[in-house]
């Protein structure tokens, strides 16, 4: 049998839903990022990185979307949780949606069985609302190790359920889930 660091390069399944993530909001949430230095995407659905690692999402005219992109507390993340909503200019939420991490090279196969989209022609680190085995998803392509990486962020009702579906796919193609 072929060892977990091939067969998870193959395809793989990880669920990060514990990584921090925020939902900024408000007339006043551009420049609220703006005024801690911060780089914010200038389209819809568009991406930045702030210095330490975390990802700014445009999400809306003045939504944004504040990840982690490995597990930690980012310095973004600690100057949301000390700040106050300001009703009609500013909302902050902390994020509690599933998060699955799908890699591999046959990661795109996967995404290909379950999912609709050509992944080819969406550039990396542009969000995509979709639906994956049909659950309503936002789904990231990103390279990791060189390697195809899917972020696949959804209503954690659904986390049993995707999972298995997935899980079930990348074990079919010679990869792994979990592990």
């Amino acid at each position: 049998m072929a060892d977990a660091a091939n067969t998870s390069r193959v395809a793989g399944l990880r669920d990060v839903t514990g990584w921090p993530a925020w939902y900024l909001k408000g007339a006043t949430a551009e420049t609220w990022l703006q005024d801690r230095g911060l780089e914010v995407p200038s389209t819809v659905y568009s991406a930045t990185r702030t210095a330490d690692g975390a990802r700014i999402t445009r999400t809306g005219i003045d939504e944004f979307l504040i990840e982690s992109t490995g597990g930690d507390l980012h310095q973004v993340h600690q100057a949301l949780s000390s700040q106050h909503n300001e009703p009609g200019k500013l909302f902050i939420l902390a994020r509690q949606d599933a998060l699955l991490l799908l890699t591999g090279d046959r990661a795109g196969e996967v995404m290909a069985q379950t999912c609709g989209i050509n992944w080819s022609e969406i550039p990396a680190e542009h969000l995509v609302m979709t639906r994956v085995a049909g659950v309503s998803c936002s789904v990231r392509p990103v390279v990791q190790d060189d390697s195809p990486c899917f972020a696949i962020r959804f209503d954690p009702t659904y986390r049993v359920y995707l999972w298995q579906e997935l899980s079930t796919i990348c074990r079919e193609l010679g990869g792994t889930a979990g592990e």
